[in-house]
Parts: C-alpha cells; sequence; structure tokens
C-alpha cells in the first residue's frame, strides 16, 4: 500500500516538471518570437545636421567673352594666356587700312567746311590763322601714325633667326627718323640677359621676358619671349617701318594731309583776298555742312574702335584663340578674360530649399576631379527672380571660394554642402522608430517586463536630412527603442 502511494507521488512529481518545462519552453518560444518582430536601435548621443547638398559648376568671379565688333585679318596679339590686363588695354587689333584713309578724307573734308564760309577780311584772316593750325596738327598726327606703324624687330644675323622676334609696344615720340640697333649679351639679370641699345636710342637695359621693358627714352618698350635664347643676337627696328605691308598705306595717307593742307590754306589765302561780306544764308548751309563733316569723322573713329579688343576691366587673360594673319567674324567670342583669379561655383537652388540658404553661409566645395579635397567657400549672391531649369523653378546661387588653388579650373564639376542647421552631442533617433497620434509623438522603448515595448511620449528637436531626429524629452541614454518589422 505505502509502495503504491510513492508510485504515485513520484509520477505525479515528473508531470508536473514536465510541465514547468514546457511553460518554459513556450515562454522563451514567445518571447524569441516577440523579439524577432521588431527592430532595436539603442539611443545613444550624436550630432544632427540639416545638410543641403547640391551640385554646380565652376566659373570665374568676374568673367566678360570678348571678340571684334567688325571682320577682319588680324593685325596684332599684343597679350596671351594668363597675362595680366588694365582696364582699357589693347587686347588684338585687326588690318583698318582703308579705314585709316577714310579718316584722312573724313578730316580734310571737315576742315574744308570752315574755310567756305564767305566771312569779311577780318574773320577770314582769323580763319586763316585757325586752318594752318588745324592743318598743321592734322599733318604732325599723320606723321606720327606713320613713324608708330607697324613697328617691328628684325633679325640682322642667322642666330637671330633662331629664335622669335621681340615684340615692339608703346608709342614713339622722337623727332627723328631712323633705327634701333639691339646687341644681346648673358647677364645677371632675371632673364639671364641683357642689350646695348644704338642708332635712334643709346643706353644699356636688361631684357623682360614677362612684361615690356623700356627701349630708350622716347616712348617705346621691347619684350623677349620667354625660353628663348637671345645672347649673342642683334636686331634692328626701323622708324618708319618701311618694310611693312602698311607702310605705303600710311605713308600715302601723310602725303595727302600734306596736300590737302596746302590747298585748304591756298583757299583761305584765295577767300581772304575776294571775300569781304558774308551772306547770312551761306553761313547756315556752311553751319550744317561742318556738322555733317564732323559726323563722318566721328562715325570713322567709331568704326576704328569696332577693330579693336580692349580690356574692360584690370584683369587676367584666360583664353586667347587668335592668331596673326588669320581671319575673324564680327561678334564671336575669340577671348576670355577673368577679373582676378578668384573662382566661384555656380548654383541652382530648387525653390523648396531656398529658405536653407543665405548670403554670407559657409560652404563646403568638393570637385569631382579631387573626391579627397575639400574646399571653403562662401554664399555671395542669390537671385532675386526665379528660373526654370527642366519645369523647376530654381534661383542662381554663387559661392564665392575662399581658396586660390591651381587645381580649380573654370568648367569643373563641384558639389555644395551647405549646413543650414546643426545641433552636436545630443539624443536622437531614426526618424522612422517615430508615430504620431493626434499631434502628439510616441516611441516603443523596451523594457525588462515587456519586449514588445511599451508606448512613450516623447519631444522631438531638429530633424536631419540623414534620417535622424533629435529627442529633446522622454529618452534616455541607452534605452532601446523599437520598430515592428515589415
Amino acid at each position: 500500500m505505502n509502495l503504491l502511494k510513492k508510485l504515485r507521488k513520484l509520477k505525479k512529481r515528473h508531470w508536473i516538471i514536465l510541465g514547468v518545462v514546457i511553460a518554459l519552453f513556450l515562454l522563451v518560444v514567445i518571447r524569441k518570437k516577440n523579439q524577432d518582430s521588431y527592430i532595436p536601435y539603442t539611443v545613444t548621443r550624436t550630432n544632427v545636421s540639416d545638410e543641403l547638398l547640391l551640385a554646380g559648376t565652376i566659373d570665374a568671379r568676374d568673367r566678360v567673352d570678348l571678340g571684334f565688333a567688325s571682320s577682319g585679318r588680324i593685325k596684332a596679339v599684343n597679350v596671351h594666356v594668363g597675362d595680366e590686363v588694365k582696364k582699357g588695354d589693347i587686347i588684338a587689333e585687326i588690318e583698318q587700312n582703308r579705314l585709316v584713309a577714310d579718316l584722312t578724307q573724313a578730316q580734310a573734308n571737315y576742315t574744308l567746311t570752315r574755310v567756305d564760309t564767305t566771312v569779311d577780311a577780318t574773320s577770314a584772316e582769323d580763319d586763316l590763322t585757325t586752318n594752318l593750325a588745324e592743318q598743321n596738327e592734322i599733318v604732325e598726327n599723320a606723321y606720327r601714325a606713320l613713324l608708330n606703324n607697324d613697328l617691328q624687330a628684325y633679325a640682322l644675323d642667322e642666330t637671330s633667326l633662331e629664335v622669335v622676334a621681340p615684340v615692339i609696344t608703346g608709342t614713339y615720340t622722337g623727332s627723328g627718323e631712323g633705327e634701333y640697333h639691339i646687341n644681346t649679351y648673358n647677364s645677371s639679370a632675371t632673364s639671364g640677359y641683357s642689350f646695348q641699345l644704338s642708332g635712334l636710342g643709346i643706353g644699356t637695359y636688361p631684357a623682360q621676358t614677362y612684361q615690356p621693358g623700356m627701349l630708350g627714352n622716347q616712348g617705346l618698350f621691347i619684350q623677349f619671349e620667354p625660353g628663348d635664347r637671345y645672347h649673342g643676337t642683334e636686331w634692328s627696328i626701323p622708324i618708319p617701318n618701311t618694310r611693312s605691308s602698311t607702310y605705303t598705306t600710311y605713308l600715302n595717307a601723310y602725303e595727302n594731309a600734306i596736300k590737302t593742307r596746302d590747298r585748304i590754306i591756298a583757299d583761305a589765302e584765295n577767300n581772304l583776298l575776294r571775300n569781304n561780306s558774308v551772306v547770312e544764308g551761306n553761313l547756315t548751309r556752311n553751319d550744317a555742312r561742318r556738322q555733317q563733316a564732323s559726323a563722318q569723322v566721328n562715325a570713322v573713329y567709331a568704326q576704328l574702335g569696332d577693330g579693336k579688343i580692349t580690356a574692360p576691366f584690370d584683369g587676367v587673360v584666360a583664353k586667347n584663340d587668335l592668331e596673326i594673319g588669320e581671319i575673324v567674324n564680327a561678334f564671336t567670342p575669340v577671348v576670355v578674360v577673368f577679373g582676378d583669379f578668384q573662382k566661384q561655383l555656380d548654383l541652382n537652388v530648387p525653390e523648396i530649399y531656398i529658405n536653407k540658404v543665405q548670403i554670407g553661409d559657409t560652404v563646403s566645395v568638393t570637385l569631382d576631379a579631387y573626391e579627397n579635397l575639400s574646399f571653403t567657400g562662401t554664399v555671395g549672391f542669390i537671385d532675386l527672380v526665379d528660373t526654370e531649369v527642366d519645369g523647376v523653378p530654381v534661383y542662381q546661387t554663387d559661392v564665392l571660394v575662399n581658396e586660390e588653388d591651381e587645381r580649380i579650373r573654370v568648367g569643373m564639376n563641384a558639389k555644395a554642402s551647405i549646413v543650414s542647421s546643426k545641433v552636436s552631442d545630443v539624443l536622437a533617433v531614426p526618424a522612422h522608430y517615430l508615430y504620431e497620434r493626434e499631434g502628439d509623438t510616441y516611441v516603443l522603448v523596451r523594457t525588462a517586463s515587456q519586449d514588445d515595448g511599451e508606448e512613450r511620449l516623447v519631444t522631438t528637436g531638429l530633424r536631419g536630412n540623414d534620417g535622424l531626429v533629435e529627442i529633446t524629452s522622454g529618452l534616455n541614454e541607452n534605452e532601446v527603442v523599437l520598430v515592428a518589422k515589415d
């Protein structure tokens, strides 16, 4: 009987143990199932930033594309890529021989109108004096143009033919004709050589290669080509340049000016003898003719200006496609001038993001060609009016790059990072762990008693563009938040 009771007790105990084991197994399975249904995230301190990323193109801060206002053959190219220019400097010219002759004729016509008026003897005598002074000035200007036309250095020996002829610039102010003679030799000058000057000028001067140097003291300058070996070479610079293809044109203009002066003065002298009265109608008519002749002179001057490219501001030549002798078309950009070496990044900021950009903001600039390098910039300009790009309204924004680095080149693709807001060392969680209900924000927090998490009210701050959201209250560091798996 006792044995039977013991067997029954033992059997009951086994069933109890088995039940406990089964219950524990079910509990583990259920908890594991709950845990596998959620993705945990441990709350830590980090930085949250609202960063705007945009792509753009590098350009110069001040840039202008220049060309001629008329077509023609290139006569002179005075600067090269990398040269600095001042406002008003002549960068290049085309041949304008016919216009020079037209100018002389227009000036002569203008002068003729001044002596056609019949005046009394006293007025005619005054006109004679005035005309004589004006005509002498015209003759002098034509002579100066002849002396300064197409000044060039010509080699006097075979050694000189092996190097590029030095460039002559400036305006010859001397009164005599003749030649400059140049003999170069090795020296301690920066270029490595100097030259002895004789003929129309006398002296010893260092040879300049990166900017024009003095050629005597009568207004002319000379510049040698960098990298060439000029020592031991000899050169001649004729004044005027009788070897120039345009010499005859300028000589004819000078001789025509003399003939015109003589004729006008002779007419004025005859007019002084035969005219004793003035006809009012003639005065009015001749005044109109004089204005017409003056307009013709101004028109020719304007056309002469169309044949020159001048620097609109101080800057640097970034592109120059011109070659002496080639034909160029009017209004075709052939020269690019930058205001300085500073570069800018041109951005198109979409309308929905323009509220995140302000003038003065600091920008991080990365070049596609140098992804590991970062440069700093500053927002310098935001357009007031939007522009549509592919149907999207955008605002052109210029970012001035602070560094002057030769690796930053115009036309490069670049990316800009603009941080509009940032908080450091704050609690933050990914945005998809948060959910809202009736205007409040909640999150599920894992607890020791609830694997599926307990709901907790939180307060949020800055939302970053990387998906993190600042938590200002409701969570502690190292707590684990949950989000259900899809």
